[in-house]
């Protein structure tokens, strides 16, 4: 653990502390994320011993991966990996104006070769190694796949040319929760994702995150919500 720095973390900055011996994120204010690293190598050899300690070098941002027909879904954006790296590109075009008829792959991979630093996306290039890295693996790992960690080291980017692939990245419920166990009060049903995050101990966010991935089931009655608190115990316990 190292003295608290900023990094990015799901696309906002945020305060953290480091890695910790159970591989769990952890965060100023509390927050902890599971944090595995995918060990796939097709080369055969350990990835560990091939790169190094990568959780002593100081994290700079992590994105929360899921596989979507095909495609990448990076964070909470609208768009899916590949579809927004398109669409960066056509952009290019639009600026260089070259007509659309005349867009091949060939012609777009031109454009962007000679295209000066500052006149692309800033996270462009970080984005396209990224999926270049995803693209290739095995069918059967995509689905490990749930995030991506770039940590600052001498990869002639800063680090940036280096995405580490996670088989686990999520928020774990905080210190509070221990008083899930102990609460023999709580309903069989909350109404309100506030109520929910309050029996847990963790944040409404965490909620919608655990909803968002699947995780959560949460039912919609009329205008209102239902959330079981048999569900909601089983997020809160899985590991």
């Amino acid at each position: 653990m190292t003295k608290p720095y900023a990094a990015t973390i799901e696309g906002k900055p945020r305060k953290i502390i480091g890695i910790d011996d159970q591989q769990h994120l952890v965060l100023v204010d509390g927050e902890r994320y599971t944090f595995e690293r995918l060990n796939y190598n097709p080369s055969g050899q350990p990835p560990d011993e091939r790169d190094g300690d990568i959780f002593g070098w100081p994290l700079l941002e992590t994105v929360r991966l899921q596989s979507w027909q095909g495609d990448w879904k990076w964070n909470d954006e609208p768009l899916t990996l590949e579809k927004w790296m398109e669409s960066e590109l056509q952009n290019l075009c639009d600026k260089r104006g070259i007509p659309p008829k005349q867009r091949t792959e060939q012609i777009k991979i031109s454009a962007l070769l000679r295209t000066k630093p500052g006149k692309l996306h800033l996270h462009y290039m970080t984005r396209a190694l990224c999926y270049s890295r995803l693209k290739h693996l095995p069918a059967a790992v995509w689905e490990q796949v749930n995030g991506v960690a770039w940590f600052e080291h001498d990869d002639g980017a800063g680090g940036w040319n280096t995405p580490i692939l996670l088989k686990s990245f999520r928020p774990l419920p905080s210190s509070a929760s221990p008083k899930v166990e102990a609460s023999k009060s709580a309903p069989d049903y909350f109404t309100s994702t506030k109520a929910a995050a309050d029996y847990a101990g963790i944040t409404e966010r965490t909620i919608f995150n655990w909803k968002n991935r699947g995780w959560l089931k949460v039912e919609q009655v009329g205008k209102k919500i239902r959330i079981a608190k048999s569900e909601l115990d089983k997020c809160i316990n899985r590991q």
